[in-house]
């Protein structure tokens, strides 16, 4: 039993990567592949094209989860992967750009139920601690961006960029084959019953009784993800054009503050610090803020390496500290707040590349990194506003974060 465990949870970590991988693939260069491939050297049509499909997936994915309380998710992600291996395949054949964004939002769309096989891996654990599988996702995840980086750079200095639609559509028939294979009929997410899915009389009162942080909170996390995906559109292109790196440098440098994110989080748990969020994020963001400043100004490579590994450090940081405050309302038992988060990350989400794609046509390509670190500071100084809710930091999620 242990071992047919195993083989299923790393079949669903193999979809988790798989996932990742084959949409980040192209992002740090989607400007370059635009032009090499149909021409396009508008760099807004790169902003609307990520924007269109990130809206595709806020739109589609809770169409998905709520598939999920009916058919099985195994089903599901047959459907998914099944399409999204005939919309990738069918990427390396189309002639113009906007087929190509036609194509796109209905790739990301169905690819959206891999989303899926997260829950499934926690429901793999039944109720045993979760903390082994949010490591084992958080890892899978920034490697899958640190792989895809590299890729990505080798597969735009190829003659014909397209050659890797076909592979990709591989990688998603291999996922098809092997959730086929391991996951069996009945397999399917926990559907809460309609008690634990409601919201209670009593959350409402304190909702509206305590909305003020909450709003408050809505809004440092929606200013967070628009800051810092703001940078990275645009970023593999400026390290080209401007700076003179190679595609392969730019992409070495693009996934830097991966390796840094993981490498803080590790140094974080091990040493087994008392990682405060009211006191620790906003001194993380003011750090991540400084290392989007210095980018632009540390042309020399050595200096510009050194900038992006402590936007990376601060950034993992930041994000714990946030996390633990999302989790310090969540205990509350409220899933309207957590809604309201959600809400105002995906906001933040698709805003960052109309922000980005602005700031390049108005001042050029080194734009969006400014305009990153001053709302990592805006984002600072909201942290660091007093809270109302006076709620502390259960020292059980504490625990939790910080082994993460």
């Amino acid at each position: 039993m242990t071992a047919k465990r195993g083989i299923t949870r790393a079949v669903l970590l193999g979809v988790v990567f798989a996932h990742v991988a084959t949409e980040a693939v192209l992002s740090p260069f989607y400007p370059r592949f635009f032009a090499e491939v149909f021409g396009v050297t508008d760099l807004s049509f790169t902003g609307y094209y990520i924007f269109a499909c990130r809206l595709a997936v806020v739109l589609v994915l809770p169409l998905w989860g709520l598939a999920a309380r009916w058919i099985p998710v195994r089903q599901l992600l047959t459907v998914g992967q099944a399409a999204a291996a005939a919309f990738t395949g069918a990427l390396a054949l189309v002639p113009t750009s906007d087929l190509f964004l036609g194509l796109s939002v209905a790739l990301v769309a169905a690819k959206a139920s891999s989303f899926l096989a997260y829950p499934l891996l926690v429901e793999l654990e039944g109720g045993r601690d979760p903390r082994a599988t949010i490591v084992r996702h958080g890892v899978v995840f920034h490697a899958a961006i640190v792989v895809s980086s590299v890729v990505g750079s080798i597969v735009v200095s190829l003659p014909q960029p397209t050659i890797i639609f076909p592979v990709l559509a591989v990688v998603d028939l291999a996922q098809l084959a092997a959730c086929r294979a391991v996951l069996r009929p009945g397999v399917a997410l926990p559907i809460r019953s309609p008690a634990d899915t409601s919201t209670s009389h009593a959350d409402h009162a304190l909702v509206e009784s305590n909305g003020g942080p909450l709003v408050r909170l809505a809004a440092l996390v929606g200013l967070f993800h628009l800051s810092v995906n703001t940078v990275r559109p645009f970023f593999a292109e400026w390290l080209v054009a401007d700076i003179g790196l190679s595609v392969n440098g730019a992409g070495i440098l693009y996934l830097l503050p991966n390796l840094a994110a993981l490498a803080a989080l590790a140094g974080v748990s091990a040493v087994r610090c008392r990682f405060q969020p009211e006191r620790a994020l906003p001194g993380a963001l003011i750090a991540a803020g400084v290392g989007l400043a210095l980018q632009p100004v540390m042309a020399a490579t050595v200096l510009l390496i050194a900038a992006r590994l402590l936007f990376g450090a601060a950034l993992s940081l930041a994000q714990m500290g946030l996390d633990l405050r999302l989790f310090a309302h969540r205990r509350r038992g409220l899933p309207t707040r957590y809604s309201v988060f959600a809400a105002a990350q995906n906001a933040g989400l698709l805003g960052a590349p109309l922000v980005a794609t602005a700031a390049v046509a108005s001042a050029g390509l080194m734009a969006p990194l400014a305009v990153g670190a001053f709302g990592c500071v805006l984002a600072s100084a909201w942290a660091w506003m007093p809270s109302r809710s006076g709620a502390p930091i259960p020292k059980t999620i504490r625990a939790i974060h910080l082994w993460r």
